[in-house]
């Protein structure tokens, strides 16, 4: 397993890490682990040197972090743990967003919650404009200071909330974001215009997610053909699947598909070793429901993609956005 530093921490991380919203019964994903596969995909995830687990305190209302907190009970310090505040948990008035008074609530029901005094990682989840940037700064700064965090990071801030997060956390002496975890795969490449140079300016790193653009980059939804009432996309139509599944996107997708088959390799693969090609990426963020998926994602690091290879696929994309829809 190859591992990369985590921003302009110290701390390094491996290429792929652990998504934990499969963890749990998680509405928006259909499948999901009960406690003993989640312990069995943990354990085979640390054979695999994946010892970077993603979760959130709104991950199955609370069962993700429950279940990996069991899960990595008595081998606690093999882990890098992350978890997010920020989102609704609850249905008080101060039960969502960044305040002080939210942020530190959630970091002591996630440490109940995971059977531990502390996490590596603690995300903002997405951006509060309601709350100033100050007060959310100083609270994280506040539970490094504590060690109940060990590091900070942002999740879906844009590049100027990025920058402006930054500075501030410069100007007060506070800890800063280290990463980004972002949305990003061969499908969804915004954060390239913004958000990738405003943390590269800043020292961070991103930690992509929907590496496979849920499924459409794993050749799981065809163009040509109706969507299976066995898909997510079926079941669990969420908007940002739904967003994924234009034509356009699954003509592209299909053409990856056939590129990556030509080069011996499956779709999937072709995904992971795509974002692992990009050096600003410190990992990638795999949800999985089986031991096979996880081995078959891992596996994709064994392909590194030449400089001609990465060239090809960047005029496939840039053809795909020319063409009619």
């Amino acid at each position: 397993m190859e591992y990369r530093q985590f921003g302009y921490s110290g701390l390094r991380v491996p290429l792929i890490g652990l998504g934990g919203n499969t963890f749990g019964k998680h509405l928006q994903f259909g499948k999901f682990n009960d406690q003993a596969a989640t312990t069995s995909i943990i354990n085979r995830a640390e054979e695999l040197g994946v010892n970077f687990i993603d979760t959130g305190d709104i991950y199955a209302a609370g069962e993700s972090e429950r279940y990996i907190g069991h899960a990595i009970a008595g081998k606690r310090s093999k882990f890098i743990i992350a978890s997010k505040v920020g989102l609704p948990f609850g249905d008080g008035p101060n039960d969502t967003g960044l305040s002080r008074f939210h942020i530190m609530n959630s970091i002591e029901g996630s440490l109940t919650r995971l059977h531990t005094d502390y996490v590596d990682i603690y995300y903002a989840h997405r951006p509060d404009l309601c709350t100033p940037i100050e007060e959310t700064l100083r609270a994280f700064d506040d539970l490094v200071r504590q060690g109940k965090v060990r590091y900070v990071g942002c999740s879906n801030y844009s590049g100027w909330q990025i920058a402006h997060a930054n500075q501030i956390a410069k100007e007060h002496h506070y800890a800063s974001f280290a990463v980004s975890q972002s949305p990003y795969n061969l499908i969804e490449r915004e954060i390239e215009s913004e958000i990738v140079p405003a943390c590269s300016y800043y020292g961070m790193s991103i930690v992509a997610y929907w590496p496979l653009a849920q499924g459409v980059l794993a050749g799981r939804y065809r163009a040509d053909e109706p969507i299976s009432p066995a898909s997510r996309a079926w079941q669990n139509p969420s908007k940002p699947l739904l967003r994924q599944l234009s034509r356009p996107n699954l003509r592209l997708a299909g053409h990856l598909a056939e590129w990556a088959n030509r080069q011996g390799h499956l779709p999937s693969e072709l995904a992971i070793a795509w974002l692992a090609s990009k050096p600003y990426v410190c990992s990638i963020l795999i949800g999985v429901t089986s031991i096979e998926q996880l081995s078959g994602n891992v596996q994709a690091l064994g392909w590194t993609l030449t400089e001609r290879q990465v060239i090809e696929i960047d005029e496939m994309v840039a053809g795909s956005k020319d063409s009619p829809t």
